[in-house]
């Protein structure tokens, strides 16, 4: 039975929903849609409840909610380690990360991943390097107390700037990291994967992340995005914020090389749009700065999602300004095979996208639902999986019925055989196969008590010393023994000797021996250098 997970991106102009339907091993885009966020005089994080609760009555009871904290109230530090071993890093992250950052670390909830350690000329560093996010508590709570009165539970709260998997088909994946000690694999500076920054424009926020084989390396928030477009087509023309925001979604397009304006109007509003873009590009350049600084990287590629990204002329101008080349997206949907019939997602939904995918596929991301926020599985949880969970409870019964059939078909098998050796070790005590365990044990302990002393009288070495012993002497006869068999009551010798005469001096000195009752000769043939080869059959009571 089909599972639905949903990617929810709480944005300050509107929720937007990415909903996946997932089964064994495959996955598709059920939805995308969003909620706008009702304009008003109350707070931002009410008229979000508002279009959160709204979107969210679109969807079935029987959906698992995923969603992310805005990166402007995340700190995200990359800390650094001379040391290797997981479980010590893991006890001194804490105590790093508060000398990072303003707050308290008992006013926090925080989390980290390790990053490859592999520095800008792709040689392996002595130590290891961990980006770790941290959030005040009380934005935590009152990210999830939004949901809660919506009627849903998230199932992670992410870190929206660091939860962005994107990768394309033709960079491979230049360094791994080790699941016990984070050893990353040395890689020549050919075979690097180049880097892809990361710029998801929204309202009022945009996100830079920058991407290294699809994977998020290096992050950062900044308080600017299309609100300040908009505000600079208001001041320009003189008209009202809601005037502005429908002219720059119907005619705008920021002005680049290449841009045919179709009359004035359309020109100046693209000379006004690149001009209010310029404090995002600074920002942009100093987060690029950053990264250089500390990976001694140079990013040469860009990628632009989010509301940002349906602005016409936005991602051109952009890589004028920052001289990179733009690329399209590709989420990384982790091995999960997709269906071919999944509806197409825009770059608008990147964030919810991404996660959505991060449910569907699993895996380790940064989750600051730690401590007090920790999720808490409820039944309606354990109702929506109930077919998978009778799939498998049928499934493990089924197992269990053939692996006791086989166990059973297995012991019989073995009770057959232990029968056989039983009917052949009775014929050989008793004269007569008996398969009756009660009746072998009374024969048993007759014979040992009426029959035969507890102890044998010689033991199979015994007899051996003691046929050694009787034996003619070598300056009597030529003797060399080739087989001795002794069982209970009967052995068996065989050998060469140098006369016939000389077979029966040997039987007259082994009658010697008190145990041998019988002594039976075989028949004597001759063999090369004129040797007699003899066979004897002898009758013991002793053994």
């Amino acid at each position: 039975m089909a599972h639905v997970i949903a990617g929810i991106d709480v944005g300050t102009h509107s929720v937007k929903f990415v909903c996946l339907e997932t089964g064994f091993r495959k996955a598709k885009v059920q939805a995308a849609f969003e909620a706008v966020v009702p304009p008003g005089p109350e707070r931002l994080e009410d008229r979000q409840g508002k279009a959160l609760a709204a979107g969210l009555s679109k969807l079935s009871n029987e959906v698992t909610f995923y969603t992310a904290l805005g990166g402007d109230r995340l700190a995200v530090r990359r800390l650094q380690f001379p040391i290797l071993d997981v479980r010590k890093v893991e006890a001194v992250i804490p105590f790093e990360l508060e000398g990072e950052i303003v707050s308290p670390l008992e006013d926090v909830v925080f989390d980290y991943e390790f990053l490859p350690r592999v520095n800008g000329a792709g040689e392996r560093e002595s130590g290891s390097r961990v980006l770790a996010v941290a959030a005040l508590r009380d934005d935590v709570a009152a990210a999830l107390a939004m949901f809660k009165l919506a009627g849903a539970q998230p199932r992670t709260l992410f870190a929206s700037s660091l939860i962005y998997r994107y990768v394309e088909p033709s960079v491979p994946e230049a360094v791994a990291i080790s699941a016990d000690d984070t050893v990353v694999a040395p890689a020549p500076v050919a075979e690097l994967s180049p880097l892809v920054l990361l710029i998801d424009v929204g309202a009022a926020r945009t996100n830079l992340a920058v991407l290294e084989a699809g994977r998020p390396v290096f992050a950062r928030t900044v308080l600017r995005g299309g609100n300040e477009l908009t505000q600079a087509l208001s001041t320009a023309f003189g008209a009202t914020l809601e005037q502005a925001e429908e002219a720059k979604r119907s005619r705008g397009a920021v002005n680049h090389t290449g841009f045919v304006p179709k009359d004035a109007i359309e020109a100046r509003m693209g000379e006004v749009l690149r001009g209010a873009l310029a404090p995002l590009v600074r920002d942009v350049r100093q987060t690029l700065t950053s990264y250089r600084g500390q990976y001694q990287r140079e990013v040469d590629r860009m990628l632009l999602v989010g509301g940002g990204a349906a602005q016409r002329g936005l991602a051109e101008a952009l890589a004028e300004e920052l001289g990179l080349e733009a690329v399209s997206l590709e989420v990384d949907r982790g091995g999960v095979q997709v269906d071919a019939n999944e509806l197409p997602v825009d770059g608008r939904f990147a964030l919810a996208e991404a996660m959505a995918w991060a449910g569907a596929r699993g895996g380790r991301h940064v989750d600051l639902r730690k401590g007090p926020f920790a999720y808490k599985a409820s039944f309606s949880a354990l109702r929506q999986k109930g077919m998978h969970l009778a799939a498998l409870a049928a499934a493990l019964i089924v197992s269990i019925v053939i692996d006791g059939s086989m166990a059973y078909s297995k012991l019989h098998k073995e009770s057959a055989k232990l029968e056989k050796e039983l009917e052949r070790a009775t014929t050989e005590l008793f004269g007569r196969a008996d398969t009756d365990a009660e009746s072998v044990a009374k024969l048993l302990k007759k014979g040992f008590r009426e029959e035969m002393p507890p102890i044998p009288k010689l033991s199979a070495f015994d007899i051996l010393n003691e046929v050694s012993r009787r034996v003619p002497a070598k300056d009597k006869i030529k003797l060399d023994i080739t087989q001795m068999d002794i069982r209970p009551k009967k052995i068996f010798i065989k050998g060469t000797i140098d006369s016939v005469a000389a077979v029966d001096e040997m039987v007259t000195a082994l009658k010697e021996i008190d145990c041998f009752e019988e002594i039976q000769k075989g028949a004597i043939t001759e063999v090369s250098g004129g040797e007699k080869q003899f066979s004897l059959n002898i009758k013991s009571k002793c053994l």
